[in-house]
């Protein structure tokens, strides 16, 4: 037995660690005012009347072009569905809503289409925070979301079933941009800035903990720098890095903060400081607020090149302009993958709908939540895209760079070992020491540890430090597939937890056993963790079982500073 005590440290440690599909019936959140469909189980359309899809954008906040150009993505798609005969002869309607990239909107737009038995499902949201917010109100309701551009890395760590996304992570864009910083631009300094968002905070937090990790400095001590998208000047923050400029500012947030960035620079004597930014910065109208200023700087975005059909996306583009009376690439860079988010809705209401005998079309709601997350080998404009049953994770792409040049963005190579990944294709075997360079790249390269990467960066540069370090250290890695009956079980600790990410950089060095311990040396009988918990080791063939009740599933993964194990459970001592 464990005390209670016990029980709630571990449970949180869980809740912190997992991303998983667990049932939702017993959630509740009472930060959000929840107005519930009136047929929780199923949808119900009648002959002659249109399927219902809810879109979730910014059209007057920090993202107006951009969000426009979203909405307009998924209009066209509708339009093509419609005029391809609909989905079993019902025509689709797209209600598109302004959440002004604010989680407060964002819960009301999610309210309004949760309050409207009709909605079966919202392409969005755009922003991260706006999404964080509202698919605390689609789980409950319900209701199936797909984001074509929050990229935040927590997102998924929520756990709900209701989430998906077809955009890149955050987690792979801060690792490429770090690792372009360092390795490309050879930036010995760095200053990170963001604007407080949930998106931009996030990704600040791993682009600098990457930097440091690969050996780089972190300007100002090392603490980031935060701006307000509410104020117009940022002089006063940005003088505090002119009496020993870095190589690189590195802001996470949106075009138009960046604009103001990357010209006020010029003004506080950082002229030979190179900008670089993000997805939220890649935009026409990042080019013209900033004007010439522009020029030199760098934003990360999917690399377009590798969407699998030109011949589609050129006809989607011209559709576009035919419609809208302006190209894409003008208002924002996500049409495509708005375009792939409300097909794959659309796809899967085409494959669980049904129509009665009455001639109405009938959707169950829990089986298109499954049937969005079963998506496989989609051929959209993005690339062809399979859905993480776990995760709702359904990107296509790698990163790509890109360069203002003469007032345009030009895309730059980004070697292709600087993509997140590479070189660890993280089949949970064997790999020789020097595969990576510490622990914590060995992680991001096991396929069924994509939870302990994600939050990694999360834990704050203080956890990830102590495992960059020179070690050497050993982690013994909970799996995703682990926690799965836990987190049916207790998904109200998930809210608990996540409302408290300081913990998590405490409670993640709770895994971590000092010294390089290999296969070999767990035969020893006992370890002691960082935090001083003994662990007890039974060895018996190649069966290797921690705490009687934790069983290793990988032989050794070795790094550069240490050993990685993957176990089938969490590590929980035994209470006396």
């Amino acid at each position: 037995m464990f005390s209670s005590k016990r029980f709630r440290f571990v449970a949180v440690l869980l809740a912190l660690l997992v991303m998983v599909t667990p049932a939702y019936a017993n959630i509740s959140n009472t930060s959000k005012s929840v107005q519930f469909q009136s047929d929780a189980t199923q949808v119900v359309v009648p002959a002659g009347e249109p399927i219902k899809i809810g879109l979730g954008t910014d059209l007057s906040n920090v993202l107006a072009a951009p969000g426009q150009d979203i909405a307009n993505g998924g209009r066209v798609a509708v339009l093509d569905r419609n005029e391809a005969g609909g989905i079993q002869g019902f025509q689709v309607e797209l209600d598109v809503q302004d959440d002004r990239c604010v989680g407060e909107d964002a819960t009301n737009v999610a309210n309004l289409f949760a309050s409207d038995p009709q909605v079966v499902a919202v392409v969005g949201h755009v922003c991260s925070g706006a999404t964080s917010a509202a698919i605390d109100v689609y789980v409950q309701a319900r209701i199936p979301s797909v984001s074509p551009s929050s990229t935040a890395a927590f997102l998924p760590a929520k756990g709900y079933d209701t989430f998906n996304r077809v955009a890149f992570t955050d987690e792979a864009q801060g690792t490429v941009d770090a690792r372009y910083i360092y390795n490309v631009l050879g930036a010995t300094t760095l200053a990170v800035v963001h604007d407080n968002s949930d998106y931009g905070k996030g990704l600040a937090e791993t682009v600098a903990a990457v930097y440091a990790e690969l050996g780089g400095t972190v300007a100002n001590g090392g603490e980031l720098l935060v701006i307000s998208s509410d104020e117009q000047d940022y002089r006063a923050v940005l003088t505090t890095l002119a009496a020993e400029p870095p190589a690189v500012l590195f802001f996470a947030g949106y075009e138009l903060q960046a604009a103001l960035l990357v010209s006020q620079m010029k003004e506080v004597g950082l002229a030979d400081t190179i900008f670089m930014s993000d997805d939220g910065t890649y935009t026409q109208g990042y080019l013209d607020a900033a004007g010439e200023a522009a020029n030199g700087s760098y934003a990360s975005f999917v690399d377009t090149s590798s969407f699998a059909d030109a011949e589609a996306l050129e006809a989607f583009k011209a559709r576009y302009e035919t419609e809208f009376g302006v190209a894409p690439d003008e208002l924002g860079p996500y049409h495509a993958h708005a375009y792939d988010a409300a097909n794959i809705i659309m796809n899967a209401i085409e494959t669980v709908a049904t129509v009665d005998a009455d001639g109405n079309l009938v959707i169950n709601r829990e089986e298109l939540i499954l049937a969005i997350r079963n998506t496989t080998d989609y051929a959209g404009l993005t690339g062809t895209l399979t859905c993480d049953p776990a995760t709702g994770e359904c990107g296509a792409g790698v990163i790509s760079m890109n360069l203002v040049e003469d007032g345009a963005w030009v895309s730059v190579e980004v070697p292709a070992e600087l993509q997140f990944g590479a070189d660890a294709e993280g089949d949970g075997g064997e790999a020789a020491m020097g595969d990576y360079a510490t622990v914590v790249d060995a992680v991001a390269g096991q396929a069924n540890l994509t939870t302990l990467a994600s939050v990694l960066p999360m834990a704050g540069a203080d956890a990830v430090a102590a495992l960059t370090g020179e070690g050497p250290f050993t982690i013994f890695a909970p799996s995703d597939e682990a926690f799965n009956t836990f987190m049916a079980a207790n998904a109200e600790l998930v809210n608990q937890a996540l409302a408290d990410p300081t913990i998590l950089s405490g409670l993640l060095l709770y895994h971590v056993v000092p010294g390089n311990i290999t296969l070999a040396d767990l035969a020893a009988g006992e370890l002691t963790t960082v935090n001083g918990a003994p662990l007890t080791v039974a060895v018996d063939g190649d069966t290797v079982t921690i705490n009687g009740m934790y069983t290793i599933t990988t032989a050794d993964i070795l790094a550069g500073n240490g050993v990685v194990h993957i176990i089938d459970g969490v590590l929980v001592p035994p209470t006396e």
